[in-house]
């Protein structure tokens, strides 16, 4: 997997995919953040360290989907202590990881639950043929859907798919192949 890097004016399908990104980012460099506010058009967030400078803004686009990074400060001044970080169940199960062998099991999770590379590499072709429902929300539902963990999320990105393209993309989809994990 590669490292996740954030700067300013990244933007985001919108702002759930924000804070997936965020999140990670938050595991991978090993600190925890608190929240400063956070709305349907606004997102700030803070080291919880308070001697820390780190900080971050991001806010919705005019398109009412999209979301930016409109401000970021790169540098920590705290000391990066993966064991604190409440985003981790370490504490909660008394294990000790490194967050390589954490992306290491998350991959793994992921091929299991969504095979192997055939599947994959047929889901991007997929995504390109998706040709009737252009545009970046549509290319997140899509991969929403088939990057689901479990029947209920399944469930609720084709809804999402329904609620946003209509049922005619639900019926392309199913053209595709079985709506059944």
């Amino acid at each position: 997997m590669g490292k996740i890097r954030l700067k300013a004016w990244q933007l985001f399908v919108d702002k759930d995919h924000f804070k997936y990104v965020l999140r990670d980012y938050c595991i991978q460099e090993g600190f925890a953040l608190v929240v400063k506010k956070a709305d349907n058009k606004r997102y700030i967030a803070e080291c919880v360290d308070i001697r820390c400078n780190w900080r971050i803004h991001a806010s919705k686009l005019a398109d009412e989907h999209t979301f930016a990074i409109k401000n970021i400060r790169q540098e920590h001044l705290c000391d990066l202590n993966l064991t604190d970080n409440p985003m981790l169940l370490s504490d909660r199960y008394e294990i000790t990881m490194t967050t390589s062998t954490l992306y290491k099991m998350r991959a793994k999770g992921l091929q299991i639950i969504q095979g192997g590379h055939d599947e994959r590499y047929c889901a991007r072709h997929l995504c390109k043929n998706f040709k009737e429902y252009p545009g970046v929300l549509m290319h997140k539902l899509f991969w929403g859907v088939t990057n689901s963990y479990s029947l209920f999320t399944f469930r609720k990105s084709m809804e999402q798919v329904g609620k946003f393209a209509g049922l005619g993309a639900v019926k392309w989809l199913k053209e595709v192949g079985p709506l059944e994990r």
